[in-house]
């Protein structure tokens, strides 16, 4: 049976369907993003810093990135005047590579493609171009083995699937990742399984063999732009929000979920507003195998606006609302206002709903250097603060951390030092539709 939240989400993506649709001029080709991966991530900051301004292709809070976006970003660095090292400009080349469809400058032709199907492009197993089709197509393997001395026998993760993205009419770029994996874990992620019923940043999973966990992963999403400035994202994966290693605002720890996303960038501002389904719970996390009907819905609104000031500073705001409970059917209309604080709406109409604030920022400093935060803030009474008594309702968080390129003055050595507090119940409240959490899982 439909839901009004479930009309609301396809009202929403009918709207931006029909938009795009319109015969609108000047509608620009769209990309996929890029899977947010620690290691990728990281050279894209590290060249960001070393050139030493801010990107104005996209705001690298916002995660993950447009490829689009990225392509500009590598395309209009001169790596020879911003003085980049030898690793630096293979690294510039391998990004150009990876995101050739975009890329002027790229070199991603093989010399002797495989079968001469196989490997054309670089970094593509199967890959076609044409003017009203694109298919980037790659195999997904990956197997590791190690040992725990909590364990009497080998630790290992088997994953098999493939990954595919591209473009359609050069007007909407499309993803869809199908893994499945078989694996035993070393004790401190079974510890935390068997305490929580539910495996970090996956979802449903069966037991695998005596120790070992079976479990899918899928992601899939649709993009275009409504206007230049204006993208809109709907699909199932998941968001990041911030510079560090960690967020106190939205993380990738939890499983993936439903999405709406609106992307807007004009002149220094980037206002992000992302509408999502989450799951109050999962019945059967323990591995069990038994359904006991549908997954308890809950509803996440967030949204995040931030300026450039100079070249090298950037300042933003976020409000974060989780919603919901045990009907499935109360996402508040209120929240689909862009233009609103979650807080002010929740205060007028009475409602019970979580919401978040928080503020954050970056600065890149001697083309080496970045100092980056967040600050969060559920519950404040400065009265009870100055008492010192540890009242319980104070719920708030901060973080802050610092970026080294080439530490030392030894190339490639880079050092990420953060620091990260949060006061006892900032991100729980009354009941498990209103928490900050997703599939028994922390959203921050």
């Amino acid at each position: 049976m439909m839901t009004r939240s479930n009309y609301i989400f396809l009202f929403f993506l009918f709207l931006c369907l029909s938009l795009f649709l319109m015969p609108t001029a000047g509608i620009l080709a769209q990309s996929a993003n890029i899977p947010l991966n620690r290691d990728y991530y990281h050279l894209l900051d590290r060249l960001s810093i070393k050139s030493g301004t801010l990107s104005k292709y996209y705001q690298s809070a916002l995660k993950p990135y447009r490829r689009d976006a990225v392509a500009d970003f590598v395309d209009g660095l001169n790596a020879d005047s911003l003085g980049y090292n030898k690793i630096d400009k293979f690294n510039i080349g391998y990004i150009k590579n990876d995101n050739w469809s975009f890329v002027d400058s790229s070199d991603s032709d093989s010399r002797k493609p495989f079968l001469k199907i196989f490997y054309r492009k670089k970094p593509d197993f199967v890959s076609v171009l044409t003017k009203d089709f694109e298919l980037h197509l790659n195999p997904v393997i990956h197997w590791s083995a190690g040992s725990d001395s909590n364990f009497d026998r080998m630790l290992y993760t088997n994953t098999r699937g493939f990954e595919a993205s591209g473009l359609i009419a050069k007007k909407i770029g499309y993803y869809t990742y199908v893994t499945t994996t078989n694996a035993i874990y070393p004790n401190y992620i079974q510890s935390w399984t068997d305490r929580n019923g539910v495996i970090p940043y996956e979802g449903f999973w069966k037991a695998y063999d005596t120790d070992g966990v079976d479990f899918y992963t899928a992601r899939g999403y649709i993009s275009f732009n409504i206007i230049k400035q204006i993208n809109v994202q709907f699909g199932y994966d998941k968001l990041f929000l911030g510079d560090g290693i960690r967020s106190m605002a939205l993380s990738d720890f939890s499983n993936n979920y439903l999405f709406l996303k609106f992307d807007v960038k004009v002149w220094k501002l980037y206002y992000r507003l992302v509408f999502a389904q989450h799951y109050a719970d999962a019945y059967s996390a323990q591995g069990t195998g038994s359904l006991s009907g549908p997954y308890p819905r809950k509803y996440f609104a967030h949204h995040h606006i931030s300026f450039d000031i100079g070249k090298k500073l950037n300042l933003g705001f976020f409000e974060n609302v989780s919603m919901g409970d045990s009907t499935n059917s109360s996402f508040d209309l209120n929240y689909l206002n862009p233009a609103i604080f979650y807080r002010a709406a929740e205060h007028q109409s009475g409602s019970e709903n979580n919401v978040v604030v928080g503020f954050d920022g970056k600065w890149n400093f001697l083309r080496r250097f970045q100092l980056y935060g967040q600050f969060i803030l559920d519950e404040f009474v400065m009265s009870e603060v100055t008492s010192g008594d540890g009242w319980w309702a104070n719920k708030f968080g901060g973080q802050i951390g610092l970026k080294y390129m080439d530490a030392f003055w030894l190339d490639n050595l880079d050092l990420n030092l953060e620091f990260n507090i949060v006061r006892p119940y900032t991100f729980g409240h009354e009941t498990i539709y209103t928490n900050f959490a997703h599939y028994r899982m922390p959203l921050a």
